[in-house]
């Protein structure tokens, strides 16, 4: 590709931006299709066994829920979404009622 100089500037605000937006729809549509929903903590670790990826899943808000999934299946909580979904009613642990979701993963 030839610019001008005089088009050098916009030319590669431009030509950034495209990148920008390509890298980000790539990689926004990776996330979607490697995060699935479990409802139990070995649902989850089967999950993460076969396909890899994040699981979507609801939690009580008890640390000793959390040091479970990592103990047991060396998976932990990788954040706590803003935008809260109910993909669930019971935390995937301990089974009591539950209205957080969160993301949990392996960290490599």
């Amino acid at each position: 590709m030839i610019v001008s100089l005089d088009e050098l500037e916009s030319a590669v605000t431009s030509g950034l931006e495209a990148v920008h937006t390509a890298m980000f729809a790539r990689a926004k549509g990776n996330l979607e299709q490697n995060t699935f929903t479990a409802q139990t903590a070995k649902e989850a670790a089967e999950i993460i066994e076969s396909k890899g990826g994040f699981i979507k899943a609801m939690w009580c808000g008890d640390r000793a829920c959390e040091e479970k999934m990592k103990t047991d299946y060396a998976i932990t909580s990788r954040n706590i979404p803003f935008a809260q979904e109910q993909v669930g009613d019971v935390c995937l642990v301990c089974g009591k009622p539950s209205d957080c979701m969160v993301i949990w993963g392996v960290s490599y």
